[in-house]
């Protein structure tokens, strides 16, 4: 009887503990901004970018737009393309690297991809530097990508140091590239 016992009480431990499992940490806080990003299982198809913005470069952080004072681009030593954005007032920056990246094209910009984008702002009060190769959602879209144009938009999850998240979305870019 004692056996029989511990047989169904190890069984419906066992139940109750499957039914706890989890596939990841749930977030009850509808508005916060890991459920503000673009699901990385589901992310944009080339028409779903739709939105237009502000030249030269802007973008929306955690729903507040963002005008960049001034953007460039350009090709380093490794011929890879980078974009550099700033807001003076704030001294707000970001920057996009995108290696062998062609217009008409949809690139990843998620986590541990090779095209990446950061964004250094005081954002919740705290100057802080947020990273999308430590998120888990993120695109850029390449419309175009010629001598002397390159016209794109972009969303990403940028993650800090200390794991706190910004979400970018409705990221627009239209300059001229820099030799």
């Amino acid at each position: 009887m004692k056996n029989l016992f511990y047989s169904v009480a190890m069984a419906a431990a066992s139940l109750m503990l499957l039914n706890s499992c989890s596939s990841g940490v749930y977030d009850a806080n509808p508005s916060s901004v890991a459920n503000q990003s673009i699901n990385p299982l589901n992310p944009l198809k080339a028409n779903q970018f739709t939105w237009s913005g502000s030249i030269p470069f802007s973008a929306v952080v955690n729903g507040a737009l963002w005008v960049a004072d001034t953007a460039w681009t350009y090709i380093d030593t490794s011929g890879s393309g980078n974009i550099e954005a700033v807001k003076y007032a704030t001294g707000g920056v970001f920057l996009i690297h995108y290696p062998n990246s062609w217009g008409g094209n949809l690139y990843n910009m998620g986590y541990e991809q090779p095209r990446t984008a950061l964004f250094a702002d005081s954002v919740g009060g705290k100057y802080e530097v947020y990273y999308s190769v430590l998120g888990n959602s993120g695109e850029l879209y390449l419309t175009k990508n010629v001598t002397d144009t390159l016209i794109g938009k972009f969303y990403f999850q940028g993650v800090g140091p200390d794991s706190t998240l910004v979400n970018i979305t409705d990221g627009y870019i239209d300059l001229e590239v820099q030799p």
